[in-house]
């Protein structure tokens, strides 16, 4: 173990004690039919639930469409009852479902009508927390009035796989608050102030635990095809970013520069970080490590260069940042400005390669005075969506990923302008593309009914 007590100053050591020995390991991938889940896993709803021998992938693509009609759309979630304002965290796709975590359900909508599929009650407090990747079809969230509770739930049959309680120390009622969790293979993990435990997410087994009075502690976790850590070091101050194998150890470790601090973890696979150094409060550097937890580029950030919507849910929250892997590529989104000739203000998608940190290009929108996120890659492009814009409907449009050259991929219709701009102009909306549709997702609801403008908007 990496734990086993406090360590040594400056050590990187992680604190975590192990509680699960080898053989039951085995015995898990045993009865889980042998299936290959450490560290390999995808996510995002590309991969099968275990067993079925599927990827939930091709049987659900579209043929392209050049024009995009509403599909579907959901209203909002029952607010009468409820203290206070929330949050709805997590948002997954799987076959052919959309799974929400709601204030009182998680539930699962067909992708093409709305149609409820499933749904499982449980009370959410405003502040519980949900794995933001999936794994095999697996999630886990975080619940009770107080998110004091954790479930794992299978997609696929939308049925609850095991509920724990967190372990408690102060016994509070916010101990909670502010809770991360993430999943990855046959992993989940939760960290939250002063604490953190892993999992088997087939069975609720804990794989570790934080050990007592340790010097160095797990701040977040980090899921997706690999799990890493990001690690506090009291007594220096220091942060590090660690992979960590299925029983908690460190597979390796990067020690951040000192006077710099991790304020998001892009991806995992490949490792992105975003630093802040000095007293801003700006991103100042992005740094991408190859698979042995090695820098392998560094990008300086211009200040007031970039549009970064990042942090509302933790260290591996951001909207509006992404990584390609198959190209090997980060898109970032930048700030509005005025344009020349008619001075109407956008923005653009700048690209960089993670292997030299250099620029590669810069992508305007299609239109005059619009303004561009990069939002997807999917068949070998950069998908991107132009926002609505006072006399357009928004526009999906395919950024070649060598050139950065933009044309129009698929218009939304004239007739879903109204919803799409209230929705997508709402405070904490997203963006998403599965297979062909796109879609609009409301994440914050208001106890006052009359700001609420709805929940799903499906294009397609």
């Amino acid at each position: 173990m990496a734990g086993g007590g406090a360590q040594p100053a400056g050590g990187g050591g992680r604190g975590r004690k192990l509680l699960a020995i080898v053989a039951a390991v085995v015995a898990v991938l045993l009865a889980a039919g042998g299936g290959v889940w450490f560290l390999t896993e995808d996510d995002g709803g590309t991969e099968a639930a275990k067993g079925d021998g599927k990827t939930g992938r091709d049987d659900h693509r579209r043929e392209h469409k050049k024009r995009f009609g509403v599909i579907w759309e959901d209203g909002p979630p029952d607010m009468s009852e409820r203290q206070g304002n929330e949050t709805a965290r997590g948002t997954w796709f799987f076959e052919d479902m959309l799974v929400r975590a709601l204030p009182e359900s998680v539930t699962a909508y067909h992708v093409d009508t709305g149609k409820e599929i499933w749904s499982l009650d449980l009370v959410r407090g405003d502040s519980c927390a949900a794995a933001p990747h999936q794994s095999g079809g697996r999630i886990v969230v975080q619940w009770g009035g107080m998110c004091e509770k954790i479930m794992a739930i299978d997609l696929a049959r939308g049925k609850e796989l095991w509920r724990e309680d967190l372990p408690a120390e102060r016994g509070e009622t916010d101990e909670f608050t502010g809770t991360e969790m993430a999943v990855s293979g046959d992993v989940a993990a939760v960290s939250w102030i002063g604490d953190a435990i892993g999992y088997d997410l087939s069975t609720g087994r804990v794989r570790w635990r934080m050990e007592d009075a340790a010097d160095c502690r797990d701040d977040s976790y980090i899921g997706g095809k690999r799990l890493v850590a990001l690690v506090t070091c009291f007594s220096t101050g220091r942060q590090s970013i660690q992979a960590v194998k299925p029983d908690g150890e460190k597979a390796w470790e990067w020690k951040v520069p000192l006077g710099a601090d991790v304020r998001t973890v892009f991806s995992s696979d490949p490792v992105v970080l975003g630093l802040m150094a000095g007293e801003g409060s700006d991103y100042t550097d992005i740094v991408a490590l190859d698979d042995k937890g090695r820098t392998r580029s560094k990008i300086r950030v211009p200040e007031g260069r970039f549009d970064f919507l990042c942090g509302a849910s933790g260290v591996a929250h951001c909207d509006n940042v992404l990584v390609d892997e198959e190209h090997d590529a980060l898109y970032l989104q930048t700030m509005t400005h005025q344009g020349s000739g008619s001075g109407m203000s956008h923005n653009e998608i700048a690209a960089y390669d993670l292997s030299t940190g250099k620029a590669k290009w810069l992508s305007k929108p299609t239109g005059e005075g619009r303004q561009v996120s990069p939002l997807a890659s999917y068949d070998g492009r950069l998908l991107a969506y132009e926002r609505i814009s006072y006399d357009k409907a928004g526009l999906i449009t395919s950024v070649d990923p060598d050139t950065g050259e933009a044309a129009p991929y698929a218009r939304l219709p004239e007739a879903g302008a109204e919803q799409e701009n209230e929705l997508a102009l709402s405070d904490g909306s997203t963006m998403h593309w599965y297979e062909g549709r796109f879609f609009v997702v409301a994440n914050r609801f208001s106890t006052d009914e009359s700001l609420n403008k709805g929940h799903v908007l499906a294009f397609g």
